[in-house]
This record gives structure tokens, C-alpha cells and sequence, in this order.
């Protein structure tokens, strides 16, 4: 099993993403953690859950499957390496396409009335499939940007439907 630090990595190895949120660590932690949340807003522009699993515990497996509107289906699946609510979660990712095994690292902190969070997967195999998670983490952060204010505003309730294959 990976280690739940991410060190020593050549950069072409490691994708780190920075990324402000306009929600309390609290409230963004919740997001990761709740599947009836990550229904509506994981995956990349165009791509949706059709499988979304999560035995959110340390040792708990997840399981997700991106849906696009033209029918390809990408699943990925891990474990739960840490959890330290509201400030740190680390899980396994492993696409089912190659088996290959890498360590995602978030940290929440607090920064005016939102969250900083950073980002850190490792060790990709190549910059082509790093770059590809690139584009994927940041389009779906990007939902997740969208959505969690709109989550706060509700009081923490799920807040419409989950998204579907070919929503942006």
C-alpha cells in the first residue's frame, strides 16, 4: 500500500492542484464524504456517476463510475488511507482500465470565510496521463466550486438532481 505522504517525487510523477472554495473546511469535507453529495458534482464536464460507493472510513473501500452521454464508461476505485475531519483526506486511486495505483492528498484550511484546499496525486506513469487527470480534477473541482455554495445557502441539505451523462 502507498504511503499517505506523497514525498520525493520526480514532477512529472505528481499533479498538485490549489484551489479556494467559497465554504467552510467543515462543509467542503462533508462534500468528499457524503456519496448523496458526490452524485452531484464528481466528474469531469460531460461525464456523470453511475456508480458512486463510499465506506467512508480508514480502510473503507470507494468506488466510482464516470458516465458520458455517449455511453463509455471510466470506473476508479481505492481506499481510505486517512481521515481527519475537517483537515485531511487521503484515499488509493486506482483506474480499473490499468490497475495502477496512486495516492491522492487533500488538505482543507481555513482562509477568510472558505477553504484552501490542496491537491496532490502520485505517482503517475507518464506527463500524458498526469496532464489527463489535470484537466479531469480541475473540471471537477470546478463543479464542486459551483456546488458547495449552493449547499451552504441550503443548510447542508443535497441540492438538485444528481448530474447526468453529458451534463456540464
Amino acid at each position: 500500500m502507498l504511503s499517505s505522504k506523497v514525498v520525493q517525487r520526480r514532477d512529472d510523477e505528481v499533479l498538485r492542484i490549489s484551489r479556494y472554495f467559497e465554504v467552510p473546511p467543515a462543509l467542503l469535507f462533508k462534500l468528499w464524504a457524503d456519496p448523496a453529495h458526490r452524485v452531484r458534482w464528481w466528474g469531469p464536464t460531460g461525464m456523470a456517476l453511475s456508480l458512486c460507493e463510499v465506506d467512508f472510513r480508514v480502510g473503507g473501500a470507494w468506488a466510482v463510475t464516470m458516465k458520458a452521454e455517449s455511453g463509455y464508461e471510466h470506473p476508479v476505485h481505492g481506499v481510505f488511507i486517512e481521515i481527519e475531519d475537517p483537515t485531511r483526506l487521503c484515499f488509493t486511486y486506482i483506474n480499473d482500465a490499468d490497475g495502477h495505483e496512486m495516492l491522492v492528498e487533500m488538505d482543507f484550511a481555513g482562509e477568510g470565510t472558505g477553504t484552501r484546499m490542496e491537491f496532490v496525486q502520485a505517482p503517475f506513469l507518464n506527463v500524458a496521463e498526469r496532464d489527463g487527470h489535470d484537466f479531469g480534477w480541475n473540471s471537477t473541482l470546478s463543479m464542486l466550486a459551483s456546488y458547495a455554495p449552493k449547499v451552504a445557502e441550503a443548510g447542508g441539505a443535497p441540492m438538485g438532481q444528481p448530474r447526468q451523462p453529458g451534463d456540464l
